[in-house]
């Protein structure tokens, strides 16, 4: 019976021909779009500056990242602040503590560029700096 022609014959109709690449190969357009992606991403990374010094951060503020708060009227007490996060190092005066913690009162960090004093605030700076010509660190 199972040498019979007939029962061989429909043994092979039930099977399938092996998968060839040639009878599929991937489109055309899905290779275009892969390209093109690959593409902007190398375009976006060289172009968007990652390459920036890091010990200033990311040059974001935290008023970049969010919005305002609810409520908020925007008014923020600087001596109030400086009280409670600054003065155990930079000192109630500002001047600093000499080799160690550099002086504020007077200093071309605290008087320039108010997005670099800021991400000083945020994400800290750490090594060797000058600061209203004292070497600290």
């Amino acid at each position: 019976m199972l040498n019979e022609p007939s029962t061989q014959y429909r043994a092979q109709q039930r099977e399938n021909a092996d998968p060839e690449e040639r009878t599929r190969p991937m489109p055309l357009i899905v290779a275009a779009v892969t390209l093109a992606m690959v593409a902007f991403g190398v375009i976006y990374i060289l172009l968007s500056d990652p390459f920036g010094n890091s010990e200033l951060g990311d040059r974001r503020t935290l008023a970049d990242l969010s919005g305002p708060a609810p409520g908020a009227s925007g008014a923020v007490d600087g001596k109030q602040l400086f009280a409670a996060n600054c003065v155990a190092c930079h000192q109630a005066t500002g001047k600093g503590l000499p080799g160690v913690f550099p002086p504020l009162d007077g200093s071309e960090w605290v008087q320039g560029e108010e997005r670099t004093l800021a991400n000083i605030l945020l994400y800290g700076v750490s090594g060797e700096m000058e600061v209203a010509a004292v070497v600290s660190g």
